[in-house]
């Protein structure tokens, strides 16, 4: 069975580039044939926080995500994840107030992440968005704060996980 949702669109792959320019209306959802869930977003270039494909985003505004986890909530403890970027956004390119960057980030299907250094989560744990650009193992009393769970590539510094909660 398909679903369908208002503003949605059809996505031919997986989103790879960012736009200078709104090209779909903000929370506008895309689905590609494998499954994945896109939301189409803008991009807060405000902060000194890059954005690398795979690094976690949270919230920040009307449709407006930052990869500044002490944005969104505190560094080191875990804040809510929105998404996954699935393109490079190199802040420094743009000013504040003048450009606005949009882009595809990814809430549904599975993705590759990038894991807190010396952690090993193996398949069926569960991650919590970490730090800046890398997710963690999910511990006790974060529950409410689970972004997916391995479902490969487990060790210590890359994952693919299985997203949840985040449409």
């Amino acid at each position: 069975m398909a679903y369908t949702f208002a503003n949605s669109v059809e996505l031919s792959s997986n989103p790879s580039s960012y736009d200078e320019y709104k090209k779909y209306e903000l929370g506008s959802l895309g689905r590609t044939e494998n499954g994945n869930i896109f939301k189409y977003v803008e991009c807060d270039i405000a902060d000194a926080i890059d954005w690398a494909v795979g690094s976690p985003v949270g919230l920040v505004g009307d449709h407006k995500y930052s990869a500044d986890m002490s944005d969104v909530g505190t560094t080191g403890v875990s804040a809510n994840c929105g998404g996954i970027a699935t393109c490079a956004v190199d802040v420094s390119a743009f000013s504040d107030g003048v450009d606005t960057v949009y882009q595809w980030i990814q809430v549904s299907g599975s993705c590759a992440v990038t894991l807190h250094g010396g952690t090993d989560v193996t398949t069926g744990l569960h991650v919590v968005w970490h730090d800046d650009g890398v997710v963690d193992l999910l511990a006790d009393g974060e529950e409410h704060l689970s972004m997916g769970y391995c479902i490969g590539g487990s060790g210590t510094t890359a994952l693919k996980i299985q997203l949840q909660g985040m449409l």
